[in-house]
C-alpha cells in the first residue's frame, strides 16, 4: 500500500515534468525564431530600457499596461544580451509549467487522472497555441495564464478548507496575472464556476461577497488597460469593428473559438472580421440560446458540472467580446490560449461518457495527439518565416484588406517592392479606408516616385483617423514631400505635429534636423539629430549629418566623434572617412590616411582634397 502511495506521489511529478520537456520538444523549432514584424522590436525595446535606461523606461507598451510581463522580456534580456532564443524559451518553458497546471487542476476536479493527463497533454501540443508561444510579445499571454490557473487552484483549495491566508495568496496570484495581462480581469467570473462545481447555489451570496476583493483589483486594472489603450490610440470608440452591429458579435466569437479549438484546421495570424455573414450569425445565435438554456436547465436540476465548464469557458472569452472597440482580429488564435481549457476537458469527458474502457480510451486519443503534434511542429517553423504566415492569411482570406496589407508590409522589409505594391492595392481596394493600408501605401508611393499619390494618401488617412496610433508616419510622408520640393519651413510644421502623435519616434527628429540644417540653422539642427540619437537611432547616416552641423559650427572634435560612431557602424562608408579626413585636417592633424580610404572606396572629391590638403 505504501509503495502504491509513493508510485502515486512520484506520478504527481513525474508527469508535469514530462509536459515540460515534451512542450520543449514540439516548440523547438521556435528557437530559431527571430523578431516577429508585430510588436516585438518594441516590446524588446521596452524590456532593454528598463535595465539600460530606467529614465525613460515605462510599463506602458504599444497601449498596453504588462508591468510583470515586461519584466519577464527584461530579465531575459540581461541573461541572454537580447538574443531572441532565450525570449522564446521562457515562452516555451512557461507553456509547459502552465499544461501541469491545467494537469493538476483537472486532477483537483474530479476529472479522473488518464482524463486529466489527456486534457493536458492535447493543451500543450494543440497548434491554436502557436501564436501564444513562438510570439515573443505574447509572454503576457503564458504569463497571465500561469497565475491565473494557479490562483485557480488555490481558489479551490479555500473552497474545499477555507482560510484567509490561502485567499490571500488568491489575491496575490489575481494581482499578478492582471500585471501581466489585463484579460486576466474576469478571474472573478471563473471562481463563480469553482463554487458551482464545489457546491452548486447553496451559499451564492456568501462567495460573492468573498470575491468583491477580486473585484475591486479588476475595475482598478480593467480602467488603467482602457486609459492606455486609449492613450496609445488603439481604442477608437467612434469606428467599431463592423459599424453599428458590435452587439452582435458576441454570439459569433463565443462559437467561434470553441470550434476552432476541436477542429483547428484554419489556423492564421489574422483573422479579421470581414463582414456578418448572416448563415453564420444564425447559426452562432441559436447555439448560443440553446446553450444558455441547457446551462439553465441543468441549474435548476442541480446539475452543475457543464454549467461549471461554460462559466469558466465565458471567463476566459469574456474580455474580447467587444466590450470595448479592441480591433478587428477579436478571434485570433491567442485569444483561445485559456479558453482551450475547459472546451478540451468537456471533450475528453464527452468521450469518456462513451463508455470505454481506458486502454480503448488512449488508443482513441492516440492518432489526434499525433496529428496535433505533427501540426504544432509545422506551424512552429512557419512562424520563423512571416512572409509564409502572411501569405497563408491572404490564401485563407483572399478578400482581407488587414491581410494583404500585412503582407505588403513584410514584403517591403525584404524590398520586394512591386509584389509589396500589388497587395497594397488589393488591400484599398477592398477596403478604401484601411487606414494601416493608406499609410503604408503613402510611404511606399514616396519610395517608388509617386509624389501626388503619397500626398493624396497620407492626407486622407490624417482625415479619416487623426488619432491614430501610427499617423505620425502620414505626417513623416508629408513632411518629406515638402522637403523634396524645397519647402522646408513647411515640413517642419508637419514634423512638429508628427512629434505631437508620437514624440519617441526617432526619425521624425532625424528629418527635422535635416530640414533645419537646410535652412543653415545647424544649432537647432544637432538639438533634433541628438534627440534621435538619444531615442536609439543607430542610421550611421544621421551621425554624418550630425558631424556636418557640428563642423559648421566650428566643433570639429565634436564631429569626428560623430564620425567615429557613423565609421563603427559603417566602417565601408566613403562619406564618413572623407568627411573624417577633412575634420582632421581643419584640427591641425592629418587626414591624409582617411582621405585615402574614402578614395579607396570612390568618394568623388577625396582625390581633389588629397591633392589640396595632403601635398
Amino acid at each position: 500500500m505504501r509503495n502504491m502511495l509513493l508510485s502515486e506521489q512520484r506520478l504527481q511529478w513525474v508527469f508535469p515534468g514530462a509536459l515540460v520537456l515534451i512542450a520543449l520538444g514540439v516548440y523547438f523549432n521556435s528557437l530559431s525564431c527571430g523578431l516577429f514584424p508585430w510588436d516585438d522590436q518594441e516590446y524588446i525595446q521596452a524590456a532593454a530600457d528598463a535595465i539600460w535606461a530606467p529614465r525613460k523606461a515605462s510599463f506602458f507598451v504599444m497601449g498596453n499596461f504588462h508591468p510583470l510581463s515586461l519584466l519577464t522580456l527584461s530579465l531575459d534580456f540581461w541573461i541572454g544580451e537580447g538574443s531572441a532564443p532565450y525570449f522564446h524559451l521562457t515562452n516555451t518553458v512557461l507553456h509547459g509549467i502552465n499544461a501541469a497546471l491545467v494537469y493538476q487542476l483537472c486532477s483537483k476536479l474530479r476529472l479522473a487522472r488518464h482524463n486529466a493527463s489527456i486534457v493536458s497533454l492535447i493543451f500543450v501540443i494543440h497548434p491554436i497555441h502557436v501564436e501564444s508561444v513562438a510570439w515573443i510579445s505574447e509572454r503576457k499571454n503564458v504569463l497571465y495564464v500561469f497565475f491565473y490557473l494557479a490562483a485557480c487552484l488555490r481558489y479551490w483549495n479555500h473552497l474545499k478548507n477555507p482560510s484567509r491566508w490561502i485567499i490571500l495568496q488568491v489575491l496575490i496570484l489575481y494581482t499578478a496575472a492582471l500585471l501581466s495581462k489585463a484579460q486576466a480581469v474576469t478571474f472573478p467570473v471563473a471562481c463563480f464556476g469553482l463554487v458551482l462545481l464545489h457546491e452548486g447555489l447553496a451559499n451564492w451570496r456568501q462567495r460573492l461577497k468573498q470575491l468583491l476583493p477580486l473585484m475591486t483589483i479588476a475595475v482598478i486594472i480593467g480602467i488603467t488597460a482602457v486609459v492606455a489603450q486609449e492613450a496609445g490610440g488603439y481604442l477608437h470608440w467612434d469606428r467599431s469593428t463592423i459599424k453599428g452591429s458590435n452587439f452582435l458579435l458576441p454570439p459569433i466569437v463565443f462559437m467561434t473559438l470553441v470550434r476552432r479549438i476541436i477542429l483547428p484546421y484554419d489556423l492564421s495570424v489574422i483573422h479579421p472580421l470581414l463582414a456578418i455573414d448572416p448563415v453564420v450569425l444564425v447559426i452562432s445565435a441559436v447555439l448560443s440560446v440553446i446553450l444558455l438554456l441547457a446551462t439553465i436547465s441543468m441549474i435548476r436540476k442541480k446539475q452543475y458540472t457543464i454549467p461549471a465548464v461554460i462559466v469558466f469557458y465565458t471567463a476566459a472569452v469574456l474580455p474580447i467580446l467587444q466590450i470595448v472597440p479592441i480591433g478587428s482580429m477579436i478571434t485570433a488564435d491567442r485569444y483561445a490560449y485559456l479558453a482551450s481549457v475547459p472546451v478540451i476537458a468537456l471533450c475528453v469527458e464527452g468521450v469518456t461518457k462513451l463508455g470505454l474502457q481506458q486502454k480503448y480510451t488512449f488508443a482513441f486519443w492516440l492518432p489526434i495527439i499525433t496529428v496535433l503534434s505533427m501540426m504544432t511542429w509545422n506551424r512552429t517553423k512557419d512562424w520563423c518565416i512571416p512572409q509564409v504566415l502572411f501569405e497563408q492569411a491572404v490564401d485563407l482570406y483572399p478578400n482581407s484588406g488587414i491581410a494583404h496589407m500585412n503582407l505588403a508590409g513584410e514584403l517591403i522589409r525584404t524590398n520586394q517592392l512591386n509584389k509589396a505594391k500589388a497587395h497594397l492595392e488589393a488591400a484599398l481596394s477592398s477596403d478604401p479606408d484601411l487606414i494601416e493600408a493608406l499609410i503604408t501605401a503613402s510611404q511606399l508611393d514616396l519610395r517608388t516616385g509617386n509624389s501626388a499619390q503619397a500626398k493624396e494618401r497620407a492626407m486622407r488617412a490624417i482625415t479619416l483617423a487623426p488619432d491614430f496610433h501610427s499617423i505620425h508616419l502620414a505626417y513623416l510622408t508629408l513632411a518629406r514631400l515638402e522637403k523634396a520640393a524645397g519647402k522646408n519651413e513647411k515640413a517642419l510644421q508637419h514634423l512638429a505635429i508628427g512629434i505631437q502623435h508620437n514624440p519617441s519616434y526617432s526619425e521624425l527628429y532625424h528629418e527635422q534636423g535635416i530640414c533645419h540644417a537646410t535652412l543653415g540653422d545647424h544649432r537647432s539642427a544637432i538639438v533634433s539629430y541628438s534627440m534621435a540619437v538619444a531615442l536609439g537611432n543607430s542610421d550611421p547616416q544621421l551621425f554624418l549629418n550630425l558631424a556636418i552641423s557640428q563642423g559648421w559650427l566650428g566643433d570639429n572634435e565634436s564631429a569626428l566623434h560623430s564620425l567615429d560612431k557613423a565609421l563603427s557602424i559603417a566602417p565601408l562608408s566613403q562619406e564618413g572617412w572623407f568627411l573624417k579626413g577633412v575634420a582632421l585636417n581643419r584640427t591641425g592633424r592629418s587626414g591624409c590616411r582617411e582621405l585615402v580610404k574614402a578614395k579607396s572606396l570612390g568618394h568623388p572629391r577625396a582625390q581633389e582634397a588629397l591633392l589640396k590638403l595632403c601635398k
